[in-house]
């Protein structure tokens, strides 16, 4: 019987098997274990350590291989996302302004309102 690695973990079934589709598709067998258990029990997702996307320990490095190119950012990604008018940072943190955000979190209900972006290098704000 051959040993299995994991190679990723999710909370939900939907992400792993698109893992596992990305893995099969360069040629590499794939497994979800765990998939039913935290299903049934989902409160014990991270008991169980979520679930699985398991491969041959043979292929454990290709794996790795392969989903560490799936992480890296394309292109069109990265020219999408904002950038700082003061400084030209690409590190900007995007969200409702404080106060709004408070109450809806006290009131439980979504409030809608202009989103607001912050620079996490100079600090500076705009919408």
């Amino acid at each position: 019987m051959a040993d299995f690695v994991t190679v990723a973990a999710f909370d939900a079934a939907p992400d792993a098997y698109i893992i596992k589709g990305l893995l099969e598709q360069a040629g590499i067998p794939a497994f979800i274990s765990n998939e039913h258990l935290v299903g049934v029990q989902w409160l014990y997702s991270n008991a169980v350590g979520g679930v699985q996307v398991q491969v041959p320990a043979e292929h454990a490095a290709a794996a790795l291989e392969v989903l560490r190119a799936g992480q890296e950012e394309s292109p069109e990604q990265e020219r999408d996302a904002p950038v700082c008018p003061r400084c030209g940072n690409k590190g900007v943190e995007s969200g409702p302004t404080g106060l709004l955000a408070a109450l809806s979190l006290c009131l439980g209900i979504p409030l809608l309102a202009r989103r607001r972006n912050r620079c996490g290098k100079c600090g500076a704000t705009w919408r």
